[in-house]
C-alpha cells in the first residue's frame, strides 16, 4: 500500500481553507481479492470519518490495484 495526498487551497469567507483534497492509492493485492479491495476502498471512501468531517470533497483515486510483488 502507497498513498499521496493533494490539496488546494483557496482565500473564502476571510481566510485560506481547502476547496478540494485528493489521495491516489496504489494498492497491490493477489488477482483473487480484486474485486474486494475494490469494494474496501469504495467503502472507506464513502464512510471516512476525516472526509466526512471536512468542508470540501475529498475524492479518491485508485493509481494502482495489482498483484503483489513476489520475492524468492
Amino acid at each position: 500500500y502507497d498513498s499521496h495526498a493533494e490539496g488546494v487551497l483557496d482565500k473564502a469567507d476571510g481566510g485560506i481553507r481547502f476547496v478540494s483534497i485528493g489521495i491516489r492509492v496504489d494498492l497491490k493485492v493477489a488477482e483473487a481479492d480484486r474485486e474486494k479491495a475494490e469494494a474496501t476502498l469504495a467503502k472507506a471512501e464513502k464512510h471516512c470519518l476525516v472526509a466526512n468531517s471536512l468542508k470540501c470533497p475529498v475524492h479518491v483515486e485508485v493509481a494502482h490495484l495489482g498483484s503483489p510483488a513476489v520475492f524468492s
